[in-house]
């Protein structure tokens, strides 16, 4: 492992030796010449602890500037106590805002060994490695994040992006989803919709609509530009926008409703829920409405747990009245008992929702 202090090989000082000699005979002249000249070079003392100590302090200045004396301080007080993780968190930080990734990468890899990983500190290396465009070694350190708490939206986009970057789009297009699913957020939405702007520009603008009407406070003009966007890269989106209303009853304390719905055609239970990223049919019924999975394998939260998926497009949903056209669907292997489906985001953002009440309530939007 690369040791993160700094190296103080490259400050070392050169020392000017001078050697007078003399081949064959030479006159008394040129010898008092040449031990005047040696005289006046005095060799230089060898270099004292307390001048490389100096030469080092020198080098941090020059490389982290008013911040060298409290990162130097920060690495004394880990040199102490290796396992401080507010010290180790404090110094990752600092490093990363210096622009010495590969510092702050060592740092993140030396306590993980010595002391286990902590996830927070985890936060330090993803970074870096994406400001060092190193996409897939920030993917692996999201998808550890992700595995610790799969509740937080931020860990899915933050994978997203990373797996956007690697053009891995179908992978990438579930992280997002994710994380809108967690909670709505305007980094995911945006993200997503830009991703989607030319193979489904309305499923982008029905991302950031949802947000804007969820979320008002965390959008502003440039959500309304984008929606604007995307519509006319879609040419308008009414074909594709939700149909019909529906009206389902719920417990005020519970974000799920169980109803009947239509997947491609075959009707079952399923669960309705906005905290849910896709339709989601289990393979049975999948197979039995014909649908074709995708080949790559996301992954998804549902029921508490991260489940992997198969991504496939069906050209009809319907629940009661309300219907779409042409839904993105998750297919897993299997689901809780009594269970056919879920009906998430992919087809409820479709929709204007409203869950006042005892009701969860779909209706068509004007646009």
């Amino acid at each position: 492992m690369r040791d993160p202090d700094i190296d103080l090989t490259s400050g070392s000082r050169k020392r000017a030796l001078w050697i007078a000699g003399a081949v064959g005979l030479v006159t008394a002249a040129v010898v008092v010449l040449i031990f005047r000249r040696a005289s006046e070079t005095p060799k230089e003392p060898p270099v004292s602890a307390a001048k490389l100590a100096e030469l080092e302090a020198d080098q941090a200045v020059a490389k982290y500037g008013k911040h060298a004396l409290e990162i130097r301080d920060q690495r004394e007080r880990l040199a102490k106590t290796p396992c401080d993780r507010e010290t180790a968190l404090e110094l990752g930080d600092r490093l990363n805002q210096m622009r010495d990734y590969d510092g702050a990468l060592a740092l993140v890899e030396h306590f993980s060994q010595a002391c286990g990983e902590w996830p927070r500190l985890l936060w330090v290396a993803t970074y870096a490695h994406q400001q060092k465009s190193e996409w897939a070694q920030s993917a692996a350190i999201n998808g550890k994040l992700i595995a610790d708490d799969p509740t937080d939206p931020d860990f899915w986009w933050w994978r997203g992006e990373d797996r956007a970057q690697l053009k891995q789009d179908t992978l990438a297009e579930a992280d997002f989803r994710q994380s809108m699913a967690s909670r709505p957020d305007k980094f995911a939405a945006f993200k997503l919709a830009s991703l989607l702007t030319k193979t489904a520009p309305c499923e982008g603008a029905f991302a950031l609509q949802y947000l804007s009407e969820k979320r008002p406070e965390r959008v502003g003009q440039w959500a309304s530009e984008k929606i604007n966007e995307l519509h006319l890269a879609a040419g308008g989106c009414a074909d594709l926008a939700g149909k019909g209303r529906a009206s389902l009853g719920r417990e005020p304390s519970s974000p799920l409703v169980k109803v009947e719905a239509t997947v491609g055609g075959q009707t079952g239970v399923f669960i309705v829920s906005e905290q849910i990223a896709y339709v989601t049919v289990a393979r049975e019924l999948a197979q039995k409405a014909g649908i074709q999975e995708g080949s790559d394998e996301v992954s998804l939260y549902l029921g508490g747990d991260i489940v992997p998926a198969r991504v496939a497009q069906v050209e009809r949903v319907s629940l009661g009245p309300a219907s779409a056209r042409r839904v993105a669907v998750a297919v897993v292997d299997k689901l809780p008992d009594g269970v056919d489906g879920m009906i998430g985001l992919s087809f409820l953002w479709r929709f204007t929702t409203d869950t006042s009440g005892n009701k969860l309530t779909l209706a068509a939007r004007s646009r």
